[in-house]
């Protein structure tokens, strides 16, 4: 019987796909969440075979695929690269670091900015968000302590030189750090815990500013933010992708907190808010779901190499004899002989496929789409389906794109406070409804991305209240009348 790998190559996809095995750096290999719950889940894997629970769960003698339907399946594998390629998304790791290209002039590139600010840095992240807490920020109206305020001045003071270099990168027009995506899942990409740092400093100065009246430096720091969440949006990963949202959401947080403390001109809440729409654009959520397919589909050709297989199953911390005695178990050789790795391939490209293609969606029909439920639909089945691999390897896209929408509503919502501070601005008073802000612009309306709901919208004495219904969101307060 001729191998699924013989079969594969003749049906022309092997050398479409073809690429060098993920390289994995055993100092890197449980750097990043993503790459450690794969490491867990190929250990989960192995102590399944060695135990026999992998097996005791599914009937793996009815799994065999018989020859002409492997020849089918490598058809329909390989019409899913073509696909994948007209759509511009790469489908193997060379593709895929080309696919991350930097468009401009290499004296354009802020990269080596960010990189020069990220050895200025002087303290952590964490010291920073330390500091955030300890001083126990004021509810709306209300103002830090001279003690806090001296507490913040100090860390702002030993982090000078690196906020210089941040403001300086954000008038770039882009960045491309120095990543080798070839590398796969052992891919080191310590930048994006160091863009953290840098996103929870500058929160930290918008704090300071807000409270110490310097308009400017608000505004500096908030497209600061912007700038740092869309250089890593750019990046097709998806840690980058989970750490930009998250800075979107500290940047909607502190501009808040700054309106609320500080009167600005139409002018500065005009800025804020193309500031806060250049984060709500970005096309993060597909970039990373193209390399998170690439990476995907490395790992599956894997598979099809004689002796990729062994090291795919040579874990980090596992002994030798216990890495000796996966490699020798029967499911290593019934998972090639078998061919069923195919079908499993199958599964992992429609999977990926329905969670791109409801992310091509406009934000406010993704989850009402039919695309929506044949995703959930999708991922609920391959819970009960016997693809081992399509379960270490797929990411859940519906939750991904939950992500994205909620970030999404919250920088709106922030847009929203922004243009009812501007409203009141010019005609000194507040408006009675949200949809007077947005009655022209069917790219804002005052709803939850989500759930499709309306913000609750309420008009208080000394400010307003802006709701979004999102668990995950805290309601927007605007209160003015400090001291």
């Amino acid at each position: 019987m001729m191998s699924s790998r013989n079969n594969i190559e003749r049906a022309g996809w092997a050398e479409s796909a073809r690429t060098e095995a993920p390289t994995r750096c055993s100092e890197g290999w449980f750097v990043t969440g993503g790459r450690r719950l794969r490491s867990l889940a190929l250990a989960a894997l192995a102590f399944g075979v060695l135990t026999g629970t992998v097996e005791a769960r599914f009937d793996w003698k009815k799994q065999f695929v018989p020859e002409e339907e492997r020849r089918e399946l490598a058809a329909e594998i390989n019409a899913h690269f073509r696909a994948i390629r007209e759509t511009g998304c790469p489908v193997n790791l060379e593709e895929l670091n080309a696919f991350h290209i930097y468009p401009g002039e290499p004296g354009e590139n802020a990269a080596h900015l960010y990189l020069r600010a990220f050895a200025k840095l002087d303290g952590t992240g964490k010291e920073a968000a330390y500091l955030i807490a300890e001083t126990e920020l004021p509810e709306p109206g209300e103002r830090l302590t001279g003690e806090q305020l001296e507490a913040i001045a100090a860390f702002l003071d030993r982090n000078a030189e690196a906020l210089i270099l941040v403001e300086q990168a954000a008038d770039l027009p882009w960045a491309r750090f120095d990543i080798d995506l070839r590398e796969g899942w052992g891919l080191l990409v310590p930048h994006i815990g160091q863009m953290r740092q840098i996103a929870r400093l500058l929160n930290l100065r918008v704090v300071y500013a807000a409270e110490t009246g310097d308009a400017d430096e608000v505004l500096r720091s908030i497209r600061a933010m912007g700038s740092a969440a869309n250089v890593i949006a750019r990046e097709p990963i998806i840690l980058s992708f989970l750490t930009s949202r998250a800075i979107s959401g500290m940047q909607a947080n502190a501009l808040v907190y700054a309106v609320s403390r500080i009167e600005l001109s139409s002018q500065q809440l005009i800025e804020l808010d193309e500031s806060l729409e250049t984060s709500r654009s970005a096309d993060g959520l597909q970039r990373a779901l193209c390399g998170e397919r690439a990476f995907g589909i490395a790992s599956f050709r894997m598979l099809a190499s004689d002796s990729s297989m062994a090291e795919l199953l040579s874990l980090d911390g596992m002994s030798d004899r216990m890495t000796e005695r996966v490699r020798s178990v029967a499911f290593y050789t019934w998972l090639r002989a078998s061919g069923f790795w195919l079908k499993d391939f199958q599964f992992y490209l429609d999977s990926m496929r329905d969670g791109m293609a409801v992310a091509q969606l406009p934000q406010e029909t993704r989850t009402q789409s039919q695309e929506w439920k044949k995703l959930t639909d999708r991922e609920e089945e391959l819970v009960e389906q016997p693809f081992i691999f399509s379960l270490m390897l797929s990411v859940s896209a519906s939750r991904l794109i939950q992500s994205d929408l909620i970030a999404h509503t919250r920088t709106h919502a922030a847009q929203l406070a922004l243009r009812a501070e501007r409203w009141r601005a010019e005609t000194g008073e507040y408006p009675e409804s949200l949809e007077e802000l947005v009655a022209e612009d069917e790219a804002h309306r005052a709803t939850n991305l989500f759930s499709g709901e309306p913000f609750e919208y309420e008009v208080t004495p000394d400010g307003f209240r802006i709701d979004t219904g999102a668990e995950r969101i805290t309601p927007m307060v605007v209160r003015h009348g400090a001291d």
